[in-house]
């Protein structure tokens, strides 16, 4: 290659490299200068901001000077700009809102519970988290989930291993069985019932020397009545903790982390349908926010829990199956992971429980209420069958007696933080909660 060639290409690249970084404009919080994951812009045409927090002009269609562009994000003031200031902006700040929980003042004679009342039952034969649980019938049906023991003073794995098993609860006469299945060691995942049959997809797998995590493209269906389980490798949505729900016929499946690069994970905004007549997956719209997200469906709308990386508070978003509308039914003023779900339909209230937290939120009210409960686990997962939450399972701290229900009683239990599945199963009657005392969280909704 000649000189001169060679001093064009680099011209060239220079000026190609120059170009893209004028089409390029960055979000960051106007608070701690951290960039913000999935702000939704909206011009002539729509996007969303990467994982750096950048979008392209290009992406939002052709600005006059006049044109009006919005910039909104949950947890966040909304920002209007026009083109001309678009144009030479490059960087742009929004606003954190402040949000307080709203104390209710009331007399102490007014409540008969300071926290809410649980009732401890059988537990599971093998204590996991982040797994999948349904409901069929007076039974629910817990499948795979992650048996991992880990210091977490020092990020350390003692024990890390994926459960296969399906264990089923028998709610009439408070007890556990074992199945003979054996299904795919997964963990994050979701499962779904529907006709007689249990779907399960996603999550994560462990390689066999259980370094390495790979996604999990397995759907297993499985036939309660026959105890027959079928699988098939076709799985297009590919995701750890992603958001699903069952309507009709087909099971939704949308957003979850879909890999990591430098320790980030990377998440995203493609939504799938899973017809369960014909076995046949289809591709939708996509959403405009990525995330990992707790979901659950309700009718002909998929709500869904979580939070958004890089803020403090989470949220409550809708996701409609027919209309495809997307919105942001409320903020939450505090964090939330991957909470556990369960829906009353007498009461028309969704349930959110993670920690010590358990959140009522009416869904003809809008209100949303938060009680204390006296129990601290992560990823559990919950159920609803009449008057009763079922919490089942999580990842639980410093438990002596679950560390060696799996290591074996002759493994001294080493006394740091230790991280271990809980095997334990609990009650909850929704009537005590009108007597239980509570905090009023305010509509805060964008």
């Amino acid at each position: 290659m000649s000189q001169k060639r060679f001093l064009c290409l680099c011209v060239f690249g220079f000026v190609l490299g120059l170009l893209q970084a004028q089409d390029k404009v960055r979000v960051l919080d106007g608070k701690n200068d951290t960039p913000l994951v999935g702000v939704n812009v909206i011009a002539v045409k729509s996007t969303v901001t990467d994982e750096e927090g950048f979008f392209h002009l290009e992406n939002i269609g052709v600005l006059s000077d006049s044109d009006t562009i919005t910039l909104s994000h949950i947890g966040y003031e909304t920002k209007k700009m026009v083109g001309y200031e678009m144009k030479r902006e490059r960087v742009i700040y929004l606003i954190p809102r402040s949000y307080l929980i709203e104390e209710i003042s009331v007399s102490k004679e007014k409540f008969k519970y300071e926290s809410v009342v649980y009732e401890a039952l059988t537990p599971l034969k093998y204590g996991v988290y982040s797994f999948g649980a349904t409901l069929v019938g007076d039974s629910i049906f817990v499948i795979g989930g992650d048996a991992t023991i880990k210091d977490e003073s020092y990020s350390h794995y003692i024990y890390k291993h994926n459960s296969g098993k399906l264990q089923i609860y028998d709610i009439k006469n408070d007890c556990w069985s074992v199945s003979k299945t054996k299904f795919s060691n997964r963990a994050n995942h979701n499962i779904h019932y529907a006709k007689g049959k249990i779907y399960v997809l996603g999550g994560k797998r462990l390689s066999p020397n259980p370094e390495k995590e790979y996604l999990n493209d397995l759907v297993e269906v499985y036939d309660i009545q026959q105890e027959l389980l079928l699988s098939s490798n076709s799985n297009p949505h590919q995701a750890v903790d992603f958001a699903s729900g069952l309507y009709e016929d087909a099971i939704i499946v949308m957003n979850g982390s879909i890999r990591k690069h430098k320790d980030k994970k990377i998440y995203t905004h493609k939504v799938h349908l899973f017809d369960l007549n014909t076995g046949y997956w289809y591709e939708m719209d996509t959403v405009p926010c990525a995330y990992e997200a707790t979901a659950i469906a309700v009718d002909s709308v998929l709500y869904q829990v979580g939070r958004v990386k890089n803020q403090a508070m989470g949220f409550i978003n809708s996701y409609h199956f027919l209309s495809g509308i997307y919105r942001t039914e409320a903020i939450l003023p505090f964090l939330l992971e991957r909470p556990a779900l369960a829906y009353n339909e007498e009461k028309r209230t969704l349930y959110i429980y993670e920690r010590s937290m358990l959140l009522a939120y009416d869904l003809e009210t809008k209100e949303i209420c938060r009680y204390r409960i006296d129990l601290d686990l992560m990823y559990s997962q919950m159920v609803c069958k009449g008057n009763y939450l079922y919490i089942i399972g999580g990842k639980v701290l410093d438990e002596d007696s679950e560390f060696k229900k799996i290591m074996g009683e002759e493994f001294e239990f080493p006394g740091e933080v230790i991280s271990v599945p809980s095997s334990s199963l609990f009650r909850v009657d929704v009537n005590t909660l009108a007597s239980t005392k509570f905090n009023k969280v305010p509509d805060r909704s964008l």
